[in-house]
């Protein structure tokens, strides 16, 4: 027997926290990968056979599967605030913008889950909620640039960009469009309509 159960203790907790992050980030390509291709139907099961772990695993880390959505979800949104405050000293931040929006609306044609999400989003859960308050904050400051520069109008907010662009993905995806092209061109053209007139 140890005469140091501290320290045996803190050897075999280390490769447990490793071995978790290692399956949580597993589980959330997974999660990832399937939802995006074949829609947020499948069960936690098929996650959990393709990332190579148990349910149980799953489950330790996200209560039901409307937590798993939303951890992948959120992955996504908070990608596109890092991506946005990236381009606050851009010379032309409507046309940065455009870009983005042009880049976002392609992944929304084709990655089915974003676009599940997008129409049905489970905005109770804490980290939808926060991912939410992200993206709109960066979304604030780089319409801020944008208005000091000319390039966008001076009324314009995150809650129109919101609007816009939810609007025009519903209608693509009620409509089944794939065309790629068409989505792009809705992503500019959410982005023409906070440019001044």
């Amino acid at each position: 027997m140890s005469t140091f159960p501290e320290l045996t203790n803190a050897r075999i907790a280390r490769p447990l926290r490793s071995d978790a992050a290692r399956n949580r980030a597993r589980v959330l390509a997974s999660a990832a990968e399937l939802f995006g291709s074949h829609g947020t139907d499948l069960s936690v099961t098929e996650v959990a056979k393709h990332a190579g772990v148990g349910k149980a695993t799953i489950y330790r880390s996200f209560p039901t599967k409307d937590h798993l959505i939303a951890a992948v979800a959120a992955e996504q949104y908070s990608e596109f605030a890092t991506q946005v405050l990236a381009t606050v000293d851009a010379p032309n931040v409507a046309d940065a913008l455009s870009a983005m929006f042009e880049a976002g609306a392609e992944n929304n044609a084709t990655d089915r889950l974003m676009a599940e999400v997008l129409v049905t989003r489970p905005d109770d859960l804490p980290e939808m909620l926060a991912v939410h308050n992200e993206v709109k904050d960066a979304l604030e400051v780089l319409l801020a640039a944008g208005r000091r520069q000319g390039t966008i109008r001076a009324d314009a907010t995150s809650d129109d960009l919101n609007i816009l662009f939810g609007g025009i993905s519903r209608s693509l995806h009620a409509a089944g469009e794939t065309d790629l092209a068409v989505w792009r061109r809705a992503g500019r053209l959410v982005v023409d309509a906070l440019r001044p007139h």
